[in-house]
């Protein structure tokens, strides 16, 4: 006995006919879900379609690379990474979910003020140049 596979309106058929369930990619999570730049990161991917490929993408995705469903790698710039999944013959493949991670740029948090004016948490105090 030969098994064959056919393709009908994109979805696989098995040797005795009968249409395959249609496979559909739902939108993924990662744990954490924050980087900050030029600090080592990893993040778990959740809800992968069995199958599937995934890669990044967005700003933020730069310095950070992918095996399986574990993204690490040092983020080089800011911004928001997406996560796309692609599966053959999955009804919305690609898929993209859009800033599942957030990178923030380095550093502490700075300041300008009518007190002064910090940058990277060391304070500067404001001072009047018409005296």
């Amino acid at each position: 006995m030969v098994f064959t596979s056919i393709v009908l309106s994109g979805v696989v058929a098995g040797g005795d006919g009968i249409p395959a369930v249609p496979v559909t990619l739902n939108a993924l999570t990662a744990s954490p879900a924050t980087a900050a730049v030029g600090t080592p990161f990893s993040s778990t991917i959740g809800g992968l379609t069995s199958g599937s490929s995934v890669e990044l993408s967005g700003a933020g995705s730069a310095g950070l690379s992918i095996a399986g469903a574990v993204i690490t790698g040092t983020p080089t710039s800011s911004g928001a990474i997406n996560i796309i999944e692609s599966r053959f013959n999955a009804t919305n493949s690609p898929r993209t979910t859009t800033g599942v991670i957030n990178v923030t740029a380095a550093g502490g948090s700075n300041r300008f003020d009518s007190t002064g004016w910090s940058f990277d948490s060391t304070s500067f105090p404001s001072f009047d140049m018409a005296a």
